[in-house]
């Protein structure tokens, strides 16, 4: 009996889930849904800012760590989906080869940025860097943005040019800070 009535609750249960029933209606009467971040424009180059914020493992020169993190500077909510693509550049400009990897099994990442609201970021991580902090900035791009953001800065850099060959950088899917962070970062805006 009891498994004929339990059999009978998942029948009424996948029917009605097989039919397309109506969404759920939260207490103020208006449908709840978990695809906010789907009627969000996807952010430009031009509305975010990117900042860096680092730290070394065991007070290591070659292993830096931290993550990138990415403000609204426009007027207007924005989302940022997926992995970013982040390269290196020399204080001359120069793209520096680096071989890019996820840094955790893909996930479908997404951040919706409000004007003035928490940021986003995605962590980041070298499998060896030698270059010493100033030497290099990095440049960020997201699926489907013709340009970058940069990050960090090589602005007033007099020491020697960062030549690293054979690195690997791992990055995270973007995801929103849930918790304060430090006020170590560079940041560099978007323009």
């Amino acid at each position: 009996m009891v498994v004929a009535t339990v059999l009978g609750a998942v029948s009424i249960v996948l029917l009605a889930s097989c039919s397309g029933a109506s969404p759920k209606v939260g207490k103020s009467g208006s449908p709840s849904s978990s695809t906010t971040t789907a009627t969000v424009a996807a952010c430009s180059a031009s509305s975010v800012s990117a900042s860096v914020d680092f730290t070394t493992f065991g007070g290591s020169s070659t292993s830096p760590a931290g993550a990138v993190v990415f403000d609204n500077t426009s007027g207007n909510s924005c989302s940022l989906r997926g992995i970013p693509t982040i390269e290196l550049v020399g204080a001359d400009g120069q793209v520096i080869p680096s071989f890019p990897a996820p840094s955790s099994p893909a996930h479908d990442g997404t951040a919706v940025l409000t004007p003035g609201g928490k940021p986003a970021a995605s962590s980041i991580t070298w499998s060896s860097l030698t270059c010493l902090a100033g030497s290099y900035s990095l440049a960020v791009t997201f699926p489907g943005w013709s340009s970058s953001v940069p990050a960090g800065s090589t602005a007033g850099y007099q020491g020697p040019a960062c030549t690293v060959t054979g690195t690997t950088v791992y990055v995270s899917p973007v995801e929103l800070i849930t918790a304060p962070s430090s006020t170590s970062s560079t940041t560099t805006t978007s323009g």
